[in-house]
């Protein structure tokens, strides 16, 4: 390579190495104006220093629970008890075993020896937590699912109410009292929402839960300065708080020994399936599977008839046929819109007295169709799910033959008996069923 040929090469050299140093200065210049430098401010230090600073709030909420407990607890009580379930011969869909699931239910004294709480429908009472004494039931709403319990006598804290036309503003937090084990217990429920709504088993507007279902059914619900919310209920569209002024008006005629009397059509329902919903060309409604012939629409209303309507009002569930009905004071004239052999008609009928035993599978009655065996005592037809016959164990076909100090009894026999036995008792039910004898026990 010539001398001139190499010297051009190394002059290229260099302006392109000078291109280059001058190109990265410009970019790094470029760089500095359009992304400044961020002062050195602590950020590694102070998003952490921030995050544990956002737990304090956490620690008042628990330190308001703490100090609502004293408070609160000392009016509660927590009784275990036996939930009964059973099978409806009328839905073969429903769970076909006894379900015997212990649960602890929280009560609220409202008397020195009396108490309030929501039971699961055929429950019993086992025991009281801390206590060897066994509170009892004195009397039950069955609509509502409200018990009035006899408990050991201590002096009952006052409870200050929450002032219902005071709106329980939201969001919010709220101390929710459950039942464990140990006792009673309090947690916090946080309220982001809560809808006024209509239920046809309370006469006040209860506070939708939305889908949150933070706390099981019968918790008590508390304000954090220590007034009493309500208590959490069941409602058609999931779990509601029931204002405590609405709950202490139910308490208070309970514990007047006012009698509740619920309507009652004689009739016993069982939701619409898919099949009888094609046998029968109704779209929805509940079908008719027993109708009293003593009852109030034993004449116009008979086994097959699917109701879809109530007084011009749409019927979607047995559950909300039931509750409607039972709103209703005996007497009332009804109109119930009825599907029939693919035809719709209508007709009427007057609501009759609920008198104890379940037209709707109402919890605490005897819940028994039967019918007589002239001489050897009654056939059981039907057993109401939920009630005192289904927690014995009785089933259709069932022949009693003993109850008590009577032998062979009749149907009206068995009423009566069952009727005057004291709350708590137990009655020892004789049986034949398919040809062998065994005998049960009937807890009033």
């Amino acid at each position: 390579m010539s001398r001139l040929s190499l010297g051009r090469v190394r002059r290229e050299t260099r302006l392109l190495a000078a291109t280059l140093v001058v190109s990265i200065a410009a970019l790094f210049l470029l760089a500095r104006f359009r992304y400044p430098a961020q002062e050195a401010a602590g950020t590694a230090t102070t998003q952490p220093l921030a995050r544990l600073a956002a737990t304090a709030p956490y620690e008042e909420l628990a330190a308001s629970i703490e100090r609502l407990e004293a408070r609160v607890l000392p009016s509660l009580l927590i009784v275990r008890v036996d939930a009964a379930g059973t099978r409806d011969t009328f839905e073969p869909l429903v769970q076909s075993t006894p379900v015997d699931s212990p649960r602890f239910v929280p009560a609220l004294r409202v008397r020195d020896d009396r108490a309030i709480a929501i039971l699961p429908p055929g429950a019993r009472i086992q025991r009281m937590i801390g206590s060897r004494e066994v509170p009892t039931i004195v009397t039950t709403d069955p609509v509502r699912g409200l018990a009035l319990l006899d408990v050991p006598t201590e002096p009952a804290v006052v409870t200050s109410v929450w002032d219902s036309s005071t709106p329980l503003s939201t969001p919010r937090y709220v101390a929710t009292a459950e039942g464990t084990r140990g006792g009673p217990t309090l947690r916090p429920l946080f309220l982001g929402r809560t809808d006024a709504i209509l239920d046809l088993r309370w006469d006040a507007a209860l506070l939708a839960l939305g889908g949150a279902g933070a706390a099981p059914v019968g918790s008590f619900v508390f304000a954090l300065d220590g007034r009493l919310a309500g208590v959490i209920a069941d409602a058609e569209g999931g779990p509601a708080i029931v204002p405590a002024e609405t709950l202490m008006r139910v308490s208070d005629r309970l514990a007047r020994g006012a009698p509740l009397t619920t309507g009652d059509l004689g009739l016993t329902t069982q939701a619409l399936t898919p099949a009888l919903a094609m046998a029968t060309g109704a779209q929805f409604g509940v079908i008719v599977a027993f109708a009293d012939p003593t009852g109030p629409t034993g004449k116009n209303v008979r086994v097959g008839d699917v109701v879809w309507g109530i007084n011009g009002e749409m019927v979607y569930s047995v559950e909300g046929f039931g509750d409607r009905v039972a709103r209703m004071p005996p007497g009332t004239l009804v109109k119930l819109s009825l599907m029939r052999d693919g035809q719709k008609l209508d007709v009427e009928a007057v609501v009759g007295e609920h008198d104890g035993g379940p037209s709707f599978d109402a919890p605490g009655g005897l819940g028994l169709v039967l019918r007589q065996a002239d001489g050897l005592g009654s056939e059981v037809m039907r057993v109401f799910p939920r009630s005192a016959a289904a927690y014995a164990g009785l089933a259709p076909g069932d022949l009693i033959i003993h109850l008590g100090d009577a032998s062979a009894p009749a149907p009206s026999t068995i009423q009566r008996l069952y009727r005057d036995a004291t709350s708590g008792s137990v009655l020892v039910v004789g049986v034949e069923r398919r040809g062998r004898h065994i005998v049960l026990a009937l807890t009033k």
